[in-house]
C-alpha cells in the first residue's frame, strides 16, 4: 500500500485469522482463547437478541504458557476505529458485522501474546487500518504536543527490532513459503 507519509509504498504480511492461529498453536506456547465477547461482555447472540446489528467493540482474551503459568494477553477493537474508510473494503464488514470486528480483536490479541512470531502480520480485516493510518498525513497536536513526544520517546525505548532475530526472521520466511506455495493466493 501506499504510504502518503513517508511517499513511498510498504508491503506488509497478510494472512487470514486461520494463520494466526496456526502460528500460535505452533509456538508450543498456546494455551487457548477465551469467546469473544462484544459491548462490554456480551455474545454476538446477546447483542442480536438485543437488535444490536453493529458492534462497538470487540474484546478477545488469548493464553500464552510461560513457565508453566498460563498469562491472559486481552485486547479490544473498536469499531470506529477498525470499520474501513474505503468504500470498497466495506461489503464484508456490512454483511459480517461481528465476524469482521472480531477478526480484529483476535488478531490484535495474537499479535500482542506472539510478538515474535507475528509482529508486522496483519489480518486482511486490518489491511484498510493500515493504508487509512498512512493516508491521513499530519495531524494537528499542538496542545497534545507535549505530551505524544514524551510519549513516543518511551515507546522508541520499547521498540524491538524483530529483524535481527533468527526466530522471528525463520517465522516470517516459514510464512512466504507456506503462502507462496499454496492454492490461498
Amino acid at each position: 500500500f501506499y504510504d502518503k507519509a513517508l511517499a513511498t509504498y510498504k508491503s506488509v504480511l497478510c494472512i487470514g485469522i486461520d494463520g494466526f492461529r496456526s502460528v500460535s498453536e505452533d509456538s508450543g506456547k498456546y494455551g487457548g482463547m477465551d469467546a469473544i465477547t462484544f459491548d462490554g461482555g456480551k455474545s454476538m447472540d446477546e447483542c442480536l437478541a438485543a437488535a444490536v446489528t453493529q458492534p462497538r467493540s470487540a474484546r478477545c482474551t488469548v493464553y500464552r504458557i510461560e513457565g508453566g503459568q498460563k498469562i491472559a494477553v486481552t485486547m479490544d477493537a473498536a469499531w470506529k476505529e477498525c470499520y474501513p474508510a474505503r468504500e470498497e473494503n466495506q461489503k464484508m464488514w456490512r454483511a459480517r458485522p461481528f465476524h469482521m470486528l472480531a477478526k480484529c480483536a483476535e488478531a490484535f490479541a495474537r499479535r500482542a501474546a506472539f510478538p515474535k512470531r507475528l509482529s508486522g502480520v496483519y489480518e486482511y480485516a486490518e489491511l484498510d487500518l493500515l493504508e487509512s493510518a498512512s493516508q491521513k498525513g499530519p495531524k494537528d497536536v499542538t496542545p497534545e504536543k507535549r505530551q505524544i513526544q514524551r510519549e513516543l520517546k518511551e515507546r522508541e525505548k520499547e521498540y524491538v527490532d524483530h529483524s535481527q532475530d533468527p526466530e522471528w526472521v525463520k517465522v516470517n520466511r516459514e510464512l512466504h513459503a507456506y503462502l507462496s506455495n499454496s492454492d490461498i493466493n
